[in-house]
């Protein structure tokens, strides 16, 4: 039965090679999707663990163009209230969340850290918290370098204790626990004779911050954020609330009848008091399966506004898409492949014990047993689909690293031209500029190639080994259990 079948093999040529054939391709197929499937998945991971999974909310600019056009603008929309924020951040699907209350003010006495090509900018950035961890320095945009965060009471409190930039505290020479006052100048506008007064902001400085876990090459890449941040102090939402109801105060006392209702009437002093700047709210997701529901329910919540949500995700869709469409291609040839193996095998085995019906008829007559000529026949098969497959997992991986490479450098090469036509970026500044605070950190398309490691387990092995093999086995027995069901005598007058 053993010789018979090894025989058969090297007799018919023709007929092995082609088994064979059929069966390393499939093979090589598998091989190749299979360790593509994982290494894109890998990658897909990676991104998103390198991004994280957080949100914020920006203005949907084209929503109030649509509106604008149909006449039925409503200002009061685009004003984003602290109830609206904590009601999405309370959302079950958010583990944390952080919003800002945002103050700009110009001391006089002080000298600001200038990182740009700019020297107009000469401002200071109050940004406020309402967590003491703060998800900046969760997200490494920041790291404390000295002295403590906040406390829980001074984020309830509307004391002026903050945290400042090391580069802000050297070129001033302050140091931890200094009490300082920032005078910032409010002036008339519009008048030939410009008035001004002043308000003096005292501070105790509690912490200091850096930018060091930033790389160079980031600093200059992001040098509008980086000059931004280092002249950014971090104090409780309810003092920058403060200090903004005081600088407006002053600015209307000195413009009477600046700020104005959208019938043209002119605002009550409660009004006034009610403009607040809230800067950028951030929420962190529990985990990515809860994204989705997130969007969902937020932008419900965000019908009556101006607003929609913008997530880490719409990052990852921008630097990802293409790996995302890699990986389901590469999940569709999987199942085309065993597919494929069942159907394409199983035909082959049917035309070859067509081809061979003279062959068993005789074996059959001469008394050789049913179950040996079945077993002899399903042994040519085994051996054939043994040496195919060893070889095409070995041929499936030398494939893999061609076809990943091509598909890598096209998939980057489309994404840069389509940069390329959006001003290099599909993204407006301020998203762009949201998605890189909110973002853990900053990945970009030839990124990719470096993240992509083709590998092949000996688990995958043996899975690509073992299940062709039980396809093919079970296929081939399928096929011939007609030799169980036919009589020499009908097969020889065939």
């Amino acid at each position: 039965m053993f010789d018979r079948a090894f025989l058969s093999i090297l007799r018919n040529k023709k007929r092995s090679l082609l088994l064979f054939l059929i069966i390393f391709i499939l093979g090589c197929l598998l091989t190749s999707s299979i360790i593509i499937y994982k290494s894109t998945k890998k990658i897909e991971n990676e991104i998103r663990n390198k991004l994280g999974v957080s949100a914020t909310l920006i203005i949907d600019n084209d929503l109030i163009e649509k509106e604008i056009k149909e006449e039925i603008f409503d200002s009061k929309k685009q004003t984003l209230s602290t109830d609206l924020v904590e009601e999405i951040g309370n959302s079950s699907y958010v583990e944390r969340f952080e919003y800002n209350i945002m103050g700009t003010v110009n001391p006089t006495e002080f000298e600001i850290v200038n990182d740009s090509d700019d020297d107009r900018n000469k401002s200071l950035f109050f940004h406020g918290v309402n967590d003491p961890n703060l998800l900046d320095i969760e997200n490494k945009k920041i790291k404390l370098s000295k002295g403590r965060l906040l406390s829980e009471n001074e984020i309830q409190s509307s004391e002026g204790n903050g945290i400042i930039s090391n580069q802000f505290a050297e070129i001033n020479n302050i140091k931890i626990n200094d009490r300082i006052t920032l005078q910032t100048q409010i002036k008339q506008i519009g008048m030939d004779t410009i008035k001004a007064d002043y308000l003096e902001i005292p501070i105790k400085v509690v912490g200091i911050f850096s930018l060091d876990n930033l790389s160079e090459g980031s600093k200059k890449k992001n040098r509008e954020i980086s000059s931004e941040q280092l002249n950014t102090i971090y104090f409780s939402n309810n003092f920058v609330k403060k200090i903004n109801i005081q600088q407006n105060k002053i600015f209307n006392d000195l413009n009477p009848g600046f700020y104005t209702n959208d019938d043209g009437s002119i605002m009550s002093a409660t009004d006034i008091e009610d403009l607040i700047n809230i800067g950028m709210p951030i929420f962190k997701i529990k985990n990515y399966d809860n994204l989705q529901p997130f969007v969902e329910f937020s932008n419900n919540k965000l019908k009556n506004s101006y607003f929609k949500i913008l997530t880490t995700d719409n990052q990852f869709q921008k630097i990802g898409s293409n790996i995302t469409s890699i990986n389901t291609i590469s999940k569709y040839i999987i199942v085309g492949s065993f597919i494929s193996c069942f159907t394409i095998i199983g035909l082959i085995v049917l035309l070859i014990i067509k081809y061979r019906t003279k062959e068993i008829a005789i074996l059959l007559a001469l008394g050789e047993q049913k179950k040996l000529v079945f077993i002899q026949l399903l042994l040519e098969i085994l051996i054939i689909t043994f040496i195919a497959l060893n070889i095409s997992v070995l041929t499936g991986t030398i494939v893999e690293k061609n076809i990943s490479k091509f598909l890598l450098i096209d998939s980057k090469d489309q994404t840069t031209e389509i940069n390329s036509s959006n001003n290099e970026d599909s993204f407006n500044t301020e998203e762009k500029y949201k998605l890189d605070k909110i973002s853990k950190t900053i990945i970009y398309e030839k990124n990719l190639t470096e993240l992509y490691v083709s590998n092949l387990s000996i688990m995958d092995y043996f899975f690509i080994i073992i299940s062709l093999s039980l396809i093919i086995i079970v296929v081939s027995i399928l096929s011939l259990t007609r030799v169980f069901t036919t009589q020499p005598k009908n097969l020889l007058f065939l």
